[in-house]
C-alpha cells in the first residue's frame, strides 16, 4: 500500500487503512502497539505464523465511497495510463502495419526468382548433378552428362 501510495498519503492514514483491512485478532495485537508501519507489518507476520490458517474468520463490512481525496489522486494517473495505452496501441499497430508490408514485399520478390538450384545444370564440367555428388554410385543420370564409369 506504501508504494502504490507513491508517498502522496501521510504514514497515520495508510497505518490506519492498513489496520482496517487485517483480520480482528491481528487488530487487536496490533492496536496496543505504537511502532511505525513497516515493523507492524512485521509483527502481523509472526502473529498470523503463529495463529496459522485454522481459525476461520468471516466478516463482511460495507466499504465507504471513495472520499473526494482520493479520487483527486487515482484520476491523474488513470488519465496517464490510458495515454500510455493509447501510445502503445499506436505503437504496435504501426510494427504490425511495417511486419505485415516488409512480409509481403518479402513473399513477393521470393516468387521472383527461384532458390532452388537446378539439378541438370551443368556448371561448366560437363557432368550432371547426381554423377558430380555420387560419382559412380549415382542411380540417374541428366543427359546432357560425359560422366565415364571407371571399369575396374
Amino acid at each position: 500500500m506504501k508504494e502504490l501510495s507513491n508517498g502522496q498519503l501521510q504514514d497515520d492514514f495508510l497505518q490506519s487503512l492498513w489496520l482496517q483491512r487485517m483480520p480482528p485478532h491481528i487488530q487487536t495485537v496490533l492496536s496496543a502497539s505504537s511502532e511505525p508501519l513497516d515493523k507492524l507489518a512485521i509483527i502481523a507476520d509472526k502473529v498470523s505464523e503463529v495463529v496459522g490458517s485454522s481459525s476461520t474468520i468471516c466478516a463482511a463490512t460495507t466499504v465507504p465511497p471513495p472520499s473526494q481525496s482520493s479520487s483527486c489522486i487515482v484520476q491523474p494517473t488513470m488519465d496517464s495510463l490510458a495515454r500510455q495505452i493509447q501510445e502503445l496501441s499506436l505503437q504496435v499497430a504501426e510494427l504490425t502495419r511495417e511486419r505485415n508490408s516488409s512480409r509481403h514485399e518479402r513473399h513477393s520478390s521470393d516468387r521472383r526468382r527461384s532458390h532452388s538450384r537446378s539439378r541438370s545444370v551443368n556448371r561448366g564440367s560437363g557432368i550432371c548433378y547426381y554423377h558430380r555428388r555420387y560419382k559412380e554410385q549415382a542411380r540417374k543420370c541428366v543427359s546432357p552428362c560425359a560422366f565415364v564409369q571407371k571399369n575396374e
